[in-house]
């Protein structure tokens, strides 16, 4: 197990490094962000005085590196913005991030979980089919637009919930439910035909042979061994929830990280831009290495 999470580890920092080259570059071909940092009426002479203070005038590579010895140490620059560290700016909006990602993954669970379960047991029944088209809808929907159309039903002719920002729970669900809809739509459709699967092995047969109530058979023996790949889903999906949150939060004024970086990108504010790709990445990884931990509980077979 220690081999293997030093391999993870090192395997970690190699993707790290990749993503933070692929950002820097796709920055840096947005063009001199100098352009946003000076006034309007500003000299030629000023802006190329404050690009070569800021060092866009080198080489690409000499940037990178440069970039690299301060990431290194948490050093991501200045906001060219707000004028504060660009990784506190990120820091600080982590929580409210991941408090929405969790809550999308708790109301996708609560939603797929018993959907899976059911159309896996009554398989080819009405609710089978009925479901399964449900589960495509939901993975057909453009997040943004349910979005909208839940603001549109549910706050603003219902006015049961808040329309954007956030100063309290209720505020959290309506964007939850709208990142969760779709994760919870896969992880239906996987968990549908992981148990449909495992339902078909001997090992159940031989269970319900032994007397074994069919609840008992499908939650102690069924269930665990299906959600081997519902685990890998929904690890995979956190990157999509993070991503997601991006179109998410705007669309719902929601104070987290994925807003930042819009307001960044924007403003072609470079070192948030570059803050946020990096620390969403480590989350991800991490998140990764913690789901392949969790096979080895759900399956006494894997070893590493």
């Amino acid at each position: 197990m220690l081999a293997f999470l030093i391999r993870r580890l090192i395997h970690a920092v190699f993707v790290i490094f990749g993503v933070s080259v692929i950002i820097f570059i796709l920055m840096y071909l947005t063009g001199d962000p100098t352009s946003v940092m000076v006034p309007n009426d500003a000299t030629p002479e000023q802006i190329a005085d404050l690009r070569h203070r800021m060092g866009f005038d080198r080489p690409i590579y000499v940037q990178y590196g440069l970039f690299v010895e301060h990431a290194v140490q948490g050093d991501f620059g200045y906001s060219y913005r707000i004028q504060q560290p660009a990784l506190n700016l990120v820091l600080q909006r982590v929580p409210m991030t991941l408090r929405l990602a969790g809550a999308s993954v708790a109301i996708s669970l609560i939603i797929a979980i018993p959907i899976g379960i059911l159309a896996a047991v009554k398989r080819n029944s009405i609710f089978d089919r009925i479901s399964m088209v449900g589960v495509l809808f939901g993975q057909s929907m453009p997040t943004f637009w349910f979005g909208i159309m839940a603001i549109l039903l549910i706050s603003v002719k219902l006015h049961w919930l808040p329309t954007s920002g956030y100063l309290g729970p209720k505020y959290i669900i309506l964007p939850a439910l709208t990142l969760g809809l779709y994760t919870s739509a896969v992880v239906a459709r996987i968990l549908r035909s992981s148990l449909i699967d495992v339902l078909n092995r001997d090992y159940i047969r031989t269970a319900r042979s032994k007397g074994l109530v069919e609840r008992a058979v499908l939650l102690r023996h069924a269930l665990k061994n299906a959600a081997i790949p519902v685990i890998t889903v929904v690890g995979l999906q956190v990157g999509y929830l993070l991503g997601g949150s991006v179109v998410t939060e705007t669309v719902f004024s929601y104070p987290g990280m994925g807003l930042l970086a819009i307001q960044a990108i924007r403003g072609r504010d470079m070192p948030v831009v570059q803050a946020f790709v990096i620390c969403t990445a480590v989350v991800i990884v991490l998140i990764n290495l913690l789901v392949d931990l969790l096979y080895t509980y759900l399956d006494p077979r894997v070893k590493y």
